[in-house]
């Protein structure tokens, strides 16, 4: 998995694209893959703090975009939560991104 940090502000609509490669360092095609991604305060927490919307206009890019909307990320509180990113096909689940969001307070509301 590689790693990944990031920064949002809170009343952001948020959006970031991650490129996922194969084992051999090449664009994998995710044609067929079930993409999901979770944002928790600790990887403990039983119920995440937000869902990213997990999309892929062109599968065989290897692009996922991960979005949050304005409202998702105001009901966030400020600090550092984890995420990672989930790709399955046929059973087989893999993790190609993950890290730590830095949520930064919004002074404009």
């Amino acid at each position: 998995m590689e790693i990944q940090d990031l920064t949002l502000w809170q009343g952001d609509t948020w959006s970031i694209d991650v490129t996922v490669y194969g084992a051999n360092g090449v664009v994998l095609d995710l044609t067929g893959y079930t993409l999901r991604a979770q944002l928790r305060k600790k990887y403990t927490d039983a119920l995440p703090s937000a869902t990213f919307t997990a999309t892929t206009s062109d599968p065989t890019t290897g692009v996922i975009n991960l979005n949050l909307s304005a409202t998702d990320t105001a009901a966030l509180t400020k600090g550092t939560y984890v995420y990672d990113v989930e790709i399955e096909k046929n059973s087989v689940v893999y993790k190609p991104v993950g890290g730590r969001i830095v949520v930064m307070p919004e002074a404009t509301k």
